[in-house]
């Protein structure tokens, strides 16, 4: 899949489970946002490759307050998580009450939401 990603076919693929991102074909710079340019090396040379949904949790806090959209959801962790293919993203851990319910170190993997965001459940 060559050329670049649209917000659209991002938010899309999260709905199936997929986790789409790019690479930089110069320098291999891999990275999930919608790119104009390499922040590594300034080239604009863009392949959309999908990246491995699991990874593991760096860091968290426990939300107690959210927005609109996830009231219903409150308390849940939002995760820095380092996926396999070493890509750094953010993303909501459901159901994680205090911090007895989630380790850093803990496994994850992107699950299918009809939510915006990167909904990630543990494994």
């Amino acid at each position: 899949m060559d050329g670049s990603l649209s917000v659209k076919e991002f938010q899309d693929s999260l709905g199936e489970g997929k986790l789409k991102g790019v690479r930089c074909n110069h320098c291999g710079h891999k990275q999930i946002d919608i790119l104009v340019f390499c922040p590594n090396c300034g080239k604009s040379n863009f392949s959309v490759v999908e990246f491995n949904p699991a990874g593991k949790v760096l860091t968290y806090t426990i939300q107690h307050v959210a927005p609109e959209a996830y009231l219903k959801e409150v308390p849940y962790a939002w995760a820095v998580i380092e996926l396999d293919d070493g890509v750094r993203v953010t993303g909501w851990v459901p159901q994680v009450r205090t911090s007895a319910d989630l380790s850093t170190g803990q496994r994850v993997r992107l699950a299918r939401s009809s939510k915006l965001g990167m909904l990630f459940e543990k494994i």
